[in-house]
């Protein structure tokens, strides 16, 4: 077994674990459990984790891990639209934390539905968009 195919297998025992944590919790949660729903003997999940705590532990700190990365992220954003305000490449009555929320759900929104190969490319929606927000959609 490769090191990838192994990750890729812990990766899928860490997500049928945490789907039976959220639903009977973790106390309710034996290791026979875990591995009955992923289709293998309880010792052979041995092989891969130390015990059942040791699973949690992983699947908490790989969610702490995205949360950290997804606050620098935002972080990131609010402190170029900050210093875009501060530097007068702004507006200066812009709300950073407001215009941080409407470019992170119009981003959002168009990754939900928008697929490749319809009607638009990336790059028309894109254009669309940007005169949508710097032109308005009223007639000047």
């Amino acid at each position: 077994m490769t090191v990838e195919t192994t990750q890729s297998r812990r990766a899928e025992l860490l997500a049928i674990a945490a789907g039976l944590f959220a639903e009977k919790g973790f106390k309710n949660t034996t290791v026979r459990d875990i591995a009955d729903a992923s289709g293998i003997l309880s010792g052979s999940l041995y092989h891969h984790f130390d015990s059942k705590e040791s699973m949690v532990d992983e699947i908490l700190s790989t969610f702490q891990e995205e949360l950290f990365a997804a606050y620098d992220a935002v972080l990131a954003w609010m402190t170029l639209l900050t210093e875009g305000v501060e530097s007068g490449a702004l507006r200066a009555d812009l709300d950073v934390e407001l215009t941080y929320r409407f470019i992170r759900d119009t981003v959002w929104v168009a990754v939900r539905w928008y697929r490749p190969g319809g009607k638009l490319t990336h790059r028309d929606i894109a254009d669309q968009y940007l005169r949508i927000l710097l032109d308005g959609i009223a007639h000047a």
